[in-house]
């Protein structure tokens, strides 16, 4: 009797041993494989349309890399310092005695930058050729007169106008995607932002 219970013992720790060995097998086999880090060349382009007329195009390149499962952020940043007015402070003074006094005035200019941030990051999608590419831009400029080649001015004040935006796509290799289509109420013009992705090889 006792010699068949230390069978029957001996028997279910063999069978709780082939189990534990085949679930984790199982879930060795089950665990997606990391895909490796993918180089890409991500080219962003802002263009700016008057009806079906392309007025402007200002395009940017990027060079992310796909991680598995995220990607580190590409940060460009390009832009000028452009003077909108001037600042004047006039500081006064008087002598101990309160009998004269004395001012001095001084005079700065006041500037704002404008331009273009995009900031780009990229990583794997669930199709196995495809990438998520996160966009975010903000993209500032001038008004400018067409007709007349020039900066439009309110009150002999240079209005400016700014675009922002953060999107995320699945893009394939190769494939042009329009991330935005925007248009401006002053002007009527619609600011598009077109993305293409393809693989470093």
């Amino acid at each position: 009797m006792r010699h068949s219970r230390i069978v029957r013992g001996v028997l279910l720790g063999s069978a709780l041993a082939s189990a534990a060995f085949s679930s984790v097998v199982t879930a060795q086999q089950s665990a997606p494989t990391p895909r490796p880090p993918v180089p890409l060349k991500v080219e962003v382009v802002l263009s700016r349309w008057q009806a079906e007329k392309k007025i402007a195009s200002v395009p940017f390149t990027l060079w992310p890399v796909s991680n598995s499962p995220r990607g580190n952020y590409v940060n460009l940043r390009v832009g000028v310092s452009v003077p909108v007015g001037t600042a004047t402070v006039t500081r006064g003074s008087a002598s101990p005695n309160q009998t004269s006094s004395t001012s001095t005035t001084s005079t700065s200019v006041e500037y704002r930058n404008i331009g273009t941030s995009i900031d780009c990051v990229a990583y794997p999608a669930g199709d196995a050729a495809g990438f998520n590419v996160e966009l975010r831009i903000s993209d500032s400029s001038m008004f400018t007169d067409q007709s007349a080649a020039g900066t439009l001015r309110f009150n002999d004040r240079a209005p400016f106008r700014t675009f922002d935006l953060s999107h995320t796509m699945a893009v394939r290799d190769g494939q042009t995607v329009q991330f935005a289509s925007a248009t401006d109420k002053l002007t009527g013009e619609t600011l598009k932002v077109d993305v293409t992705v393809n693989v470093v090889k």
